[in-house]
């Protein structure tokens, strides 16, 4: 039925945009690409955040194909692996309904402050490595020092141009993630400067997320001056600056997605003529021309009213087909949420009283 919808909006936003003649190799291609090679993703579901060492951790898994619980794979694989990178323990268990359970020991001697876990299926070996789900547990351990914890800690920074790329003379979204040597997020704060000029400040806001607003010189080098939350300063270079090419950003408006795209002024000829395409679980929704003969920017809305919640992943394709720019960006239309009330005949307060 899900799979029904999908393409009743697909053809429904292709025609509305008079592009369907146009977009059905794409819609060909991606067609095949997921029949011969569904992405499986696996989440997996702990009985607590936390644990003490001797403990055991239970989990259950779900994997999923798009947003369907996923038919293909008959086997489930888990590690257990310390901060070193070492696997303390692995587990092989059977696929059934598209779930699977099990458990950890945790020695009882076991002195690290953090586990993690890997999971992932056959299937997803066919993928890279970085689709496979892992999760970081915190292990309590009175006898690790917290200021020995922090004096240790060691973050690094990385920066995300919006639409992947910095391109000399647009104005662009930086965002960037500040992590620990463990993957967590750490706090941190700084600026960016070009030569030894100081340009904009920047300070982590959520996670050791933020974004700031650059529009990048051609020919020009930029890199950050940071402190971590130890106080100990990096500098950290930015993203090469491309001297010509294109850029996306994206942001919400209610049940839509407001697309911008913008090409440098000296553009070649193929960045000229674009086309975006929108793709959710490996499925066309969206397709549209771009003809920036003329012009340095255009602007198109993507309803996304009926599409489920999920990643919509928007590519820019030059006249040649080559991706010149992309951005994910996540639809929650609150389809999975739910009022639930509570029928309470008796409340007592007193001491084992009956409730």
């Amino acid at each position: 039925m899900e799979k029904q919808k999908y393409s009743f909006v697909a053809c429904l936003v292709l025609f509305f945009f008079g592009q369907c003649a146009q977009a059905q190799q794409i819609v060909e291609t991606l067609a095949m690409h997921g029949d011969s090679l569904p992405q499986e993703k696996v989440y997996l579901h702990f009985d607590k955040s936390y644990y003490n060492p001797g403990e055991t951790i239970w989990f259950k898994a779900y994997i999923y194909n798009g947003i369907e619980p996923s038919l293909v794979s008959k086997n489930f694989f888990v590690e257990m692996i310390d901060d070193s990178g070492t696997v303390i323990s692995k587990k092989t268990m059977p696929v059934g309904e598209s779930t699977a359970a099990g458990s950890f020991e945790i020695a009882p001697n076991f002195s690290k402050p953090l586990i993690y876990i890997r999971a992932y299926t056959t299937w997803m070996l066919n993928n890279d490595s970085s689709f496979f789900f892992s999760k970081p547990i915190r292990i309590i351990n009175k006898a690790l020092s917290n200021v020995k914890n922090r004096e240790t800690l060691q973050s690094n920074i990385r920066f995300f141009p919006e639409g992947g790329d910095l391109v000399a003379g647009l104005n662009s979204v930086v965002a960037f993630a500040i992590t620990d040597q463990f993957g967590n997020p750490a706090s941190g704060n700084g600026y960016i400067k070009a030569g030894e000029k100081k340009l904009v400040d920047f300070a982590a806001l959520h996670d050791g997320m933020g974004n700031f607003v650059l529009e990048p010189t051609d020919g020009e080098t930029y890199s950050a001056v940071w402190k971590d939350a130890t106080g100990k300063e990096h500098t950290t270079a930015l993203p090469a600056v491309k001297s010509e090419g294109v850029i996306l950003s994206v942001s919400d408006v209610e049940g839509r997605k407001i697309i911008m795209v913008k090409r440098s002024a000296h553009a070649s000829a193929n960045n000229k003529s674009l086309r975006i395409i929108g793709v959710m679980n490996q499925q066309l929704v969206y397709s549209a021309k771009a003809d920036l003969s003329t012009e340095l920017q255009t602007s198109g809305n993507i309803p996304t009213a009926q599409f489920p919640s999920g990643i919509l992943q928007i590519t820019i394709l030059n006249n040649e087909n080559k991706p010149v720019a992309e951005r994910i960006t996540f639809i929650n239309n609150h389809e999975y949420e739910f009022d639930a009330d509570a029928w309470i005949p008796v409340i007592n307060t007193a001491k084992r009283g009956l409730n």
